[in-house]
């Protein structure tokens, strides 16, 4: 994870940060603005990036950690064993151990929750139906539903529970002996993507003739905060580059073309504002799959923008025939470096050899592509000041 300038200062809240920078722009816009003067802003912003992009990154622990585990593993497998005794032995009728389970599927060792889970087995399906659970809505739900509402939680990712999971359980498992076994799972108490071992063994109930597995599981590891990647170490610094020289060169040709420096700083504000929070993004380590799916989204966008490729020429024509000739020149340059832009995302690279790269290329192209719709978005926005401005509205005189 990089640090970025809030982490440095201890800043919690970014809109404080964000204030900051907005200060420095005011200042230093507060009369004509030079060349040399918005060089000397965007040496600021360029600061700010660096920092957040290029600063050493500590290691993310990410491994959950038990104070006396052996002592809490041993709770566990004393309760575990309790449990399932009750039925193997017939100390109880299946009916009151199952509602006994429901009602303490939860237990609390050194003030850690764990819970209980057990499956029944359906011989005629090989299938296994879902008795007690944390989550509520699994309860009498078969294993296979169960599967398909865990992989809708975090779809982009390649990490997922194994279909099998509980019939390894249920093969691997015995009536005297408790297993354990690894596997990775969406967390009800954590809300969150984990690495779980759980501890296991079977429970037979020769009245009715049912069996299945019964466990009880703690959290290893957070997956979630392993694969969660930072945008900054995926941006190449070619497209950064790229999109600093555009802001760069619109925001004096604003000023220098209309003489308007609320506008320029605008502009300057908004798309600084924007690049530094993408810099600054996160997202899952998805798989090739994944990243396939998110390219093609990005393809499929490009293709519809033609729609506002039209719009703006549109816009174009008539800022020329009203003779607003500035106006003209500014949102033609706008809509010229957005069509490079887009130009730049259809370029393709297919060589790729790893996720890594293919990640690099995906975030790096959706930066340039989103900025080419926010040019594009201060054409359609010039022609709205040019139109006001025919009514006289003095405020954007």
């Amino acid at each position: 994870m990089v640090y970025n300038l809030i982490e440095i200062f201890n800043i919690k809240n970014v809109i404080i940060y964000n204030i900051l920078l907005i200060f420095i722009i005011i200042i230093f816009l507060s009369k004509n603005i030079t060349f040399l003067k918005l060089l000397l802003v965007y040496f600021v912003f360029l600061v700010s990036q660096i920092v957040s992009i290029y600063k050493n990154s500590k290691d993310k622990n990410t491994k959950i950690k038990y104070e006396n585990f052996d002592e809490i593993e041993k709770k566990m497998k004393e309760e575990l064993i309790n449990r399932a005794n009750l039925v193997n032995t017939n100390k109880i009728n299946f009916d009151k151990w199952l509602t006994y389970n429901k009602e303490n599927d939860i237990i609390k060792v050194d003030d850690k929750s764990f819970y209980f889970f057990i499956f029944e087995y359906i011989n005629h399906q090989d299938e296994f139906l879902t008795l007690v659970h944390a989550n509520k809505e699994y309860i009498n739900l078969v294993w296979k539903d169960v599967m398909k509402d865990q992989k809708e939680y975090f779809p982009f990712i390649k990490e997922e529970t194994n279909d099998k999971l509980i019939n390894n359980m249920y093969e691997l498992g015995q009536f005297n002996k408790i297993n354990k076994i690894k596997y990775y799972w969406t967390d009800p108490i954590e809300r969150t993507l984990i690495k779980k071992e759980s501890l296991f063994l079977k429970w037979y109930d020769k009245q009715n003739k049912k069996s299945g597995v019964i466990g009880i599981g703690y959290n290893t590891d957070n997956i979630l905060d392993t694969i969660t990647i930072d945008y900054s170490d995926y941006i190449h610094y070619i497209y950064i580059i790229i999109i600093n020289i555009v802001i760069l060169i619109i925001t004096y040709a604003t000023y220098a073309l209309n003489n308007n420096k609320v506008k320029a700083t605008v502009f300057l504000i908004f798309t600084y504002l924007y690049l530094i929070n993408f810099i600054n993004s996160q997202e899952l380590l998805g798989s090739f799959a994944s990243e396939n799916i998110k390219i093609q989204n990005i393809n499929s966008s490009v293709l519809g923008i033609t729609f506002l490729i039209g719009v703006n020429i549109f816009i174009l024509t008539s800022l020329k025939k009203e003779i607003n000739q500035k106006l003209f020149i500014e949102s033609g340059l706008l809509f010229s470096i957005s069509v490079i832009l887009l130009l730049v995302v259809m370029f393709k690279v297919t060589n790729f050899m790893n996720i890594t790269e293919l990640m690099e290329d995906r975030i790096s192209t959706q930066l340039v592509f989103n900025f080419a719709i926010l040019l594009n978005m201060f054409v359609i926005i010039n022609y709205i000041i040019s139109v006001i401005s025919k009514e006289n509205n003095s405020l954007f005189k």
